[in-house]
């Protein structure tokens, strides 16, 4: 079972892969839409008022080319044998995982209300304010599940793309920590500039 939630990349076909991950990016589009959530970055997300589905289907075609451009770049200096197909695969199943957070939407009121609290609070004033049981709970479980996600999603990048490129040096390791990070910046702007 935790091959198949953390490296599946070893266990099923690449055609297998590539149709759930498909299938994933279809869904995690639908669902931004249904749910007012931008994925505006390769590795984030944010509740927003409204959304269009050109917007919802432009931010994941944009994250998964950045992450795509950036592993397989990477990839491809560490092992020129490295296959497309594995790198998008790598990609598509690690982002399946953002399905779960559109969910959070529910919780939309609660965090707008603890974010204009929190943007009240100053330290030179010492007047508490106060965050009611519901807030605290409701922020507590959607940042849970925000850590989980992205925790999960990063153990997938990296062990599809261990899979892929025969990762072994802490340089390929750091390597692969760069293309993230670079992915993450590149998508922002490229979803800024076009949104």
């Amino acid at each position: 079972m935790k091959k198949i939630l953390f490296n599946p990349f070893e266990k099923y076909s690449e055609t297998r892969l590539f149709i759930f991950g498909m299938a994933a990016a279809v869904l995690s589009t639908y669902l931004s839409y249904i749910f007012n959530a931008r994925f505006d970055g390769a590795i984030d997300m944010h509740l927003v008022k409204n959304i269009t589905i050109k917007q919802a289907i432009t931010d994941n075609i944009i994250n998964i080319a950045s992450l795509f451009a950036t592993l397989y770049a990477i990839g491809f200096f560490i092992n020129k044998r490295v296959r497309p197909i594995d790198i998008l695969n790598t990609v598509l199943v690690a982002r399946s995982i953002y399905c779960i957070m559109p969910f959070t939407h529910f919780a939309a009121d609660t965090l707008e209300e603890f974010a204009v609290k929190t943007a009240k609070i100053n330290p030179l004033d010492p007047a508490p304010i106060s965050f009611t049981a519901t807030e605290i709970i409701t922020i507590s479980i959607v940042a849970l599940l925000g850590i989980i996600t992205l925790i999960w999603t990063i153990a997938l990048l990296y062990n599809g793309f261990k899979t892929a490129t025969n990762l072994k040096t802490i340089t390929h390791k750091v390597l692969f920590t760069i293309a993230i990070i670079l992915a993450e910046v590149l998508s922002i702007l490229f979803i800024t500039a076009l949104n």
